[in-house]
């Protein structure tokens, strides 16, 4: 999927999802009538709708199996996801990867394995499972909930990943040297930094969120204050993240809307007519018209540039053209 595709894709499951909530749900606290013990939305038609896009765009091949978790990963950017794992012992992240991390390195490897065997639709409800709105994920005896939980800005685990698979790398190279009898460079010149730039996009700069409406349900309540903590979180990161980036040489862009879009809520999906009777999205329309204001910003557009420079210095330091004499 390109870019235009993404949104395109975006815009579709809002519409499906979040512009036909239940009318019965947990979230309805300021209507006590219309109060029940459920989630917001529907977990089922948001698998479907994923399942939906992944159809259209990764169909399967010939010869596999109807119900088939693999798809052809090989040859493709690493991803990786980010999910949390709830149980007795409280609340852990979990990465979600179309590739594999055998060896940990450190304390700092997200359960290390192969690439995660599961469908894309599986791993889309595993990693939104925001509590109240959809109902939690039951994956492989786990409980999953939104990845968003504590892990709204996942660059630190992006960091250690990729640090973490270049030490594997290099453990791996050195015992290749020694199979065949070489001696392989110190410690000290096999110490290149594994992260030459790391991007970070946010979703705007957000307000503490507060706790509105009667107080009554003591889960609501709970989910309340842990968005608060969410809320700022993201910024948290980015902060703690500079220090780790400069302390190794790399480079490090934080792009985030810094106005204008504390206001909406996790879910907003507002729409309305326009002069010819057309439906608009004014979520949709706020939040572009926002992130092109902070495009505008000074020295916005220079950082984008310079990351773009950086970026293609690194991909060409790594795959030098070839001599054509």
């Amino acid at each position: 999927m390109n870019v235009d595709e993404c949104i395109e894709a975006f815009e579709t499951l809002g519409d499906e999802i979040f512009g036909h909530p239940r009318w019965r749900h947990i979230r309805q606290i300021k209507l006590p009538f219309l109060w029940w013990p459920r989630s917001k939305y529907n977990k089922d038609k948001f698998e479907r709708v994923i399942q939906g896009f992944v159809d259209k765009y990764e169909p399967r091949r010939r010869g596999d199996p109807a119900g088939s978790d693999h798809l052809p990963v090989r040859d493709r950017c690493k991803t990786g996801v980010v999910g949390v794992i709830e149980d007795k012992e409280g609340a852990r992240p979990y990465l979600f990867r179309s590739y594999n991390h055998i060896y940990p390195g450190t304390s700092t490897v997200l359960n290390p394995g192969p690439a995660t065997n599961v469908l894309i639709a599986k791993v889309a409800r595993a990693t939104t499972a925001a509590p109240t709105y959809f109902q939690h994920a039951d994956l492989r005896g786990e409980k999953f909930v939104d990845g968003g939980l504590g892990n709204n800005n996942p660059s630190w685990i992006a960091y250690f990943e990729v640090s973490n698979l270049h030490k594997l790398h290099r453990r791996t190279w050195r015992a290749a040297h020694q199979l065949v009898g070489q001696t392989p460079a110190s410690p000290q010149e096999q110490q290149v930094n594994a992260v030459g730039a790391l991007v970070s996009i946010g979703t705007g700069k957000t307000r503490p969120a507060r706790l509105v409406g009667p107080a009554g349900i003591s889960r609501y309540v709970g989910y309340a204050r842990l968005t608060r903590k969410m809320a700022t979180n993201s910024e948290e990161i980015h902060r703690r993240m500079v220090s780790v980036i400069e302390d190794n040489g790399a480079h490090y862009y934080r792009l985030n809307v810094q106005t204008g879009l504390d206001g909406i809520k996790l879910d907003e999906w507002k729409t309305s007519r326009d002069a010819e009777g057309n439906t608009v999205n004014v979520t949709l329309r706020n939040i572009e018209a926002q992130t092109r204001a902070y495009l505008q910003s000074p020295g916005v557009m220079d950082d984008i540039r310079a990351c773009a420079r950086t970026l293609i210095q690194l991909r060409n330091a790594a795959n030098p053209p070839m001599n054509t004499l």
